[in-house]
């Protein structure tokens, strides 16, 4: 017999939010509940992305 419990993860997140400047009404806090109306309201502020001179 082992003399050491084995740990086991219970929970395990990992995720990669890229996101720029131009998208608005968009959250990503950990625990937010989600309606119908979250995604419809995520809108842009510009047509075009900007570029980097």
């Amino acid at each position: 017999m082992s003399e050491e419990a084995p740990i086991v993860p219970t929970l395990f997140r990992y995720s990669l939010e890229a996101l720029n400047n131009r998208v608005a009404n968009y959250d990503i806090t950990r625990g937010k509940e989600y309606d119908a109306d979250t995604f419809a309201n995520i809108t842009l502020t510009a047509e075009k992305a900007e570029v980097a001179q």
